[in-house]
């Protein structure tokens, strides 16, 4: 469906936005999973004129206002802005720790803070992590909010925004 020619699509800049270089770790997980190869080339190369969007929210503006069909994002973000999504296989939507060895043979390489470096990226299990501040005024309440979050109640609300509690 996206290689349409009339199909409009974008990602975020892969040098800004973790979604973009993301995104291309996905397509070229796609390439393997699906057998078919040059995949990751030709995503790349029918996105290139929509590809302008520094970061996911303005991918979504742009889907709002219709300048383009289809955006990769973060399911959270499309669950949180109402916009219907569909979700990858977890062999290669990165959203499934067993699979990290070979998520890691995915690999994009962004511009580093350092002019003229490059750094490249290897494809890994996004996760999040939540913690305590050691010197934190409130530490009774942060713990209770922590306790919340890690519990069955917690786990119920991330995963209604969209996200795969551990």
């Amino acid at each position: 469906m996206l290689l349409k020619p009339q199909v409009r699509f974008a990602r975020s800049d892969h040098h800004i936005a973790p979604c973009g270089y993301r995104a291309l770790m996905v397509w070229q997980l796609a390439e393997t999973y699906y057998d078919r190869h040059g995949l990751c080339s030709t995503m790349e190369a029918a996105c290139i004129p929509y590809t302008i969007y520094p970061k996911s929210v303005d991918l979504a503006s742009a889907l709002f206002k219709g300048t383009i069909d289809y955006a990769f994002l973060y399911s959270s973000d499309a669950k949180l802005l109402g916009l219907p999504y569909i979700t990858l296989p977890s062999r290669i939507n990165l959203s499934n720790p067993a699979y990290a060895n070979y998520y890691d043979q995915a690999a994009v390489t962004v511009e580093s803070k350092i002019p003229g470096k490059n750094i490249i990226i290897h494809g890994k299990p996004i996760e999040f992590a939540i913690g305590l501040s050691k010197d934190s005024q409130y530490l009774e309440l942060a713990q209770s909010f922590v306790d919340l979050l890690t519990g069955p109640e917690g786990s119920s609300i991330l995963e209604d925004c969209g996200l795969i509690p551990c």
